[in-house]
């Protein structure tokens, strides 16, 4: 990167400034990103795992918001269908209760209006039907473990969940780097460079070695989300934040729904879901103002003893502290609008130019909608570099492990191995791409990293050769989700870690200082 010259330096590995990696680099310009973590290990890893349309976003009356998360979701299901799902979401309706249910119901049909688009699918296991009501029955056949104390009826509708963000951000970069992107984690930017009021470029610490570089661009976009602020202060003493950042947490559990439920919580009547992910459960999230160190977000004991108590009050999960497997917390980059309350904010984003000629700041935004913010963004990029802008291709190009018909790629290739189970595991996070996982495959090696998971030692190796996977908590919590799904036993961390010295090189020293940290890390988000 230091010997190059770049059209656009983006700083950020998160989804947005991921997805705006993508679309540059598949316009042609001459891309690089740094990030000062692993990618998307920061907000996008910490959200509900959903690309959705933002029903919840009607009360406020953001209807292009919807309109737009309704159309960038089915995008989402084109160019990533191994990793993009529908689901059906369960809302129940509670005489006296938050939600009134001819309000509801006049919503649903609104937000069936919405995305009149959603059915318009190739395939047929991606189409998403319109919504429906649900009696009492019907319900508790859905969902169980719904309250049937003054229960109404439920609303029955179609979102889509994310099997892995963490996964899908990777896959923005690693089509990038397929279109000639340079991408590097672990790389913090120290300076902003700027002569003559125009932007240069940046200078970064590989975080490594702590070598510092220079990298030359004409163009730097700030897609730092919560971190924002910070690079401007770096080049503006007197800046002022633009951010409202909140805290929101989440917590993993043995299973208690069949498929997602819409909750409201009793106290402040925020909405919460309920989610089968991975055959766990996954509930959140909170919505709360933070004011602390942004490189330490942790769900305390208090605010997960509060979730849990709302979860309580409202559904039959009798969950306790001693159920949980995982928690994680995250921060909102959400634009400052002091007089709204944390969930009245809107998700909107906004791109805004800098004074400084060639700097650009990406403002919030959500998962669901980065693909149409890299665009705008990339847009703008054009501007300023005095091009005339190339149009923009993302809603229609596969990422990197599309399979287009997923359903029907995954019964083909079922067809053609033994271990379906496996097969099945790796299509599902690899997509197209997992023959390539096999190929590190050593057949007098015992495959499995541990007996009660599917995740094989040939992950460990893909993932160090080709998805810049650093650290044992890179693999174990981004790479894979072994860690947040409660299979972290020392035996496995050992095992991974084992691999990733043989090949990085670590001593012991390192080595047993990666399994040390990582199982601290997960230790302390179980309760």
């Amino acid at each position: 990167m230091s010997r190059k010259q770049y059209d656009v330096l983006i700083i950020g590995g998160g989804i947005n400034g991921s997805a705006i990696a993508h679309d540059a680099a598949s316009r042609g310009l001459k891309v690089a990103l740094v990030e000062k973590g692993d990618f998307s290990s920061g907000t996008t890893a910490a959200s509900s795992k959903l690309a959705h349309g933002g029903l919840r976003y009607l009360k406020n009356y953001d209807f292009d918001l919807v309109r737009e998360s309704l159309r960038e979701r089915r995008f989402l299901q084109r160019i990533a269908p191994h990793l993009i799902k529908p689901i059906p979401f369960v809302m129940p309706l509670y005489r006296g209760g938050p939600n009134k249910a001819e309000i509801v119901k006049l919503g649903m049909i609104l937000y069936d209006i919405l995305s009149y688009d959603k059915s318009w699918m190739k395939y047929d296991e991606q189409k998403i039907p319109l919504h429906k009501i649900l009696s009492i029955r019907e319900a508790l056949i859905e969902e169980p473990r719904i309250m049937r104390k003054n229960l109404r009826c439920a609303v029955k509708y179609w979102d889509c969940q994310i099997s892995s963000p963490e996964r899908l951000c990777l896959e923005y970069l690693l089509t990038a780097a397929g279109n000639g992107a340079n991408v590097s984690n672990y790389t913090e930017v120290e300076r902003v460079l700027i002569k003559d009021n125009k932007v240069k470029g940046v200078e970064v610490r590989d975080k490594t070695n702590g070598m510092e570089y220079k990298i030359n661009a004409d163009i730097v976009v700030n897609a730092t989300g919560p971190w924002l602020d910070k690079i401007i202060e770096k080049y503006d003493g007197n800046h002022k934040p633009l951010l409202r950042v909140t805290k929101g947490i989440h917590i993993i559990t043995p299973k208690i729904s069949n498929s997602a439920v819409v909750l409201s919580s009793k106290k402040t009547g925020r909405a919460f879901f309920v989610e089968n992910w991975h055959n766990h459960g996954l509930i959140g999230t909170t919505d709360a103002d933070f004011r602390g160190d942004l490189d330490s977000v942790n769900a305390t004991k208090q605010d997960i003893e509060g979730l849990v108590d709302e979860l309580n009050e409202v559904y039959n999960g009798n969950i306790s502290l001693n159920d949980i497997k995982y928690s994680y917390a995250g921060v909102r980059p959400l634009i400052n609008e002091e007089e709204k309350n944390e969930t009245e904010i809107s998700r909107k984003y906004n791109i805004r130019e800098e004074s400084i000629e060639g700097l650009i700041t990406v403002l919030g935004g959500k998962i669901t909608t980065a693909r149409n913010l890299a665009e705008n963004a990339v847009n703008v990029i054009y501007k300023r570099l005095g091009k005339e802008i190339v149009p923009c291709k993302t809603k229609y190009i596969p990422l990197y492990g599309s399979t287009r018909g997923h359903k029907d790629f995954l019964s083909k290739e079922l067809k053609s191995h033994r271990d379906k189970n496996l097969t099945k595991h790796l299509i599902n996070t690899y997509g197209s791409k997992y023959e390539k996982v096999l190929n590190y495959i050593n057949p007098d090696v015992e495959q499995r990293i541990s007996h009660n998971q599917q995740d094989i030692k040939a992950q460990v190796f893909y993932s160090l050769e080709e998805e810049m996977a650093l650290t044992l908590e890179d693999f174990m919590l981004r790479r894979t989700h072994m860690g947040v799904l409660g299979q972290s036993s020392n035996i496995s961390a050992f095992i991974v870690a084992d691999i990733m010295a043989h090949y990085l090189g670590w001593d012991n020293t390192k080595k047993f200082e990666e399994v040390d940290k990582f199982q601290k890390n997960v230790e302390v988000r179980k309760w």
